[in-house]
C-alpha cells in the first residue's frame, strides 16, 4: 500500500486557485511556458512544487520559495 507524505498531500492537493501566482512567476523567471488556462496554472505549480520536494525533501518548502523570490 502506498502512503503519501503530509507534504505530497500538501503538494498533490493544492486547488488550482492557489496555483496561479506561482505560475506565472515561474513563466516570469522563464523556467515554465504557462498558458492562461487554470488547468495548466494548476499542472506548472505542483510540478514544480513536486520537483522541489523531490530535490530537496524536507526543505522544499524553503527552496520553492527562494526561486520563486528569484
Amino acid at each position: 500500500m502506498i502512503e503519501l507524505s503530509d507534504d505530497q498531500i500538501r503538494i498533490l492537493g493544492r486547488p488550482n486557485f492557489t496555483c496561479r501566482e506561482i505560475a506565472h512567476r515561474l513563466g516570469e523567471l522563464g523556467l515554465y511556458k504557462v498558458s492562461k488556462r487554470s488547468e495548466s496554472e494548476q499542472a506548472v505549480a505542483i510540478h514544480f512544487l513536486l520537483d522541489q520536494y523531490d530535490k530537496h525533501g524536507d526543505s522544499w518548502l524553503e527552496e520553492a520559495n527562494k526561486t520563486l523570490k528569484g
